[in-house]
């Protein structure tokens, strides 16, 4: 955990995920895609990150985020933590106690929506045979989701707490297939405009860190 202009953000390997939604994905709400193109692919990811910034529950979520509110705390083992409610759940802020929010910082956003993301979600791949697209809802219920639905959820949140523009960024490791896809989200820090890499599904992850040898690299809109 780390202190940047006055907003704490943890890294992905030191949050309590809550494991008791990692089981396989109901039946209703599985569904196979295919896609013949990463336009294609990028554009299903699109689609489910629109209908993900609609949900009155998802900007239910974001508004307390970004003004480092909770609906009400509640009691766990890891004692006290302030909590969101949408869909009928709870859901940790993943705010560390006492941490200052500062609504005006596009830095104080982007930490308070990535400590909520890998504070509620585990990262973990699709079943096989078949690629899920998750909205917010779905994959917040289930706890879980993989590097397409983690860039839905945190491109659709950045988007609802003012961050633009926004982008899934595809990459390459050998040049050939592409091989992982990670949210990108633009921002002011420090006086400049600059774009911010958010992966929380690499282990000790944190904003603004990405992988450093890929071949080939593309940014499409979300």
């Amino acid at each position: 955990m780390r202190e940047i202009d006055e907003c704490i953000v943890l890294d992905s390997s030191r949050i309590g995920r809550r494991t008791r939604y990692s089981k396989a994905m109901p039946r209703p709400v599985t569904q196979l895609w295919e896609t013949d193109s990463l336009e294609d692919h990028v554009g299903l990811m699109r689609m489910q990150a629109e209908k993900s910034r609609a949900d009155p529950g998802l900007r239910h979520i974001v508004s307390h985020l970004i003004r480092g509110s909770a609906d009400d705390v509640e009691l766990t083992l890891r004692g006290r933590v302030p909590v969101v409610r949408a869909w009928g759940r709870s859901f940790p802020t993943g705010k560390p106690k006492g941490a200052p929010v500062n609504p005006a910082s596009d830095e104080c956003k982007i930490n308070a929506i990535w400590n909520f993301v890998v504070a509620n979600v585990a990262y973990k791949k699709d079943p096989p045979q078949y690629d899920l697209f998750m909205t917010a809802e779905v994959m917040l219920k289930a706890g879980w989701g993989d590097c397409d639905d983690q860039t839905i959820l945190l491109t659709a949140m950045a988007s609802l707490a003012g961050l633009s523009p926004t982008y899934a960024r595809v990459i390459s490791t050998n040049g050939e297939h592409w091989s992982h896809v990670y949210a990108v989200v633009g921002a002011r820090i420090e006086g400049r405009k600059v774009l911010v890499p958010l992966d929380p599904t690499v282990k000790g992850a944190l904003p603004g860190w990405e992988f450093g040898r890929s071949k080939r690299v593309v940014d499409l809109r979300m």
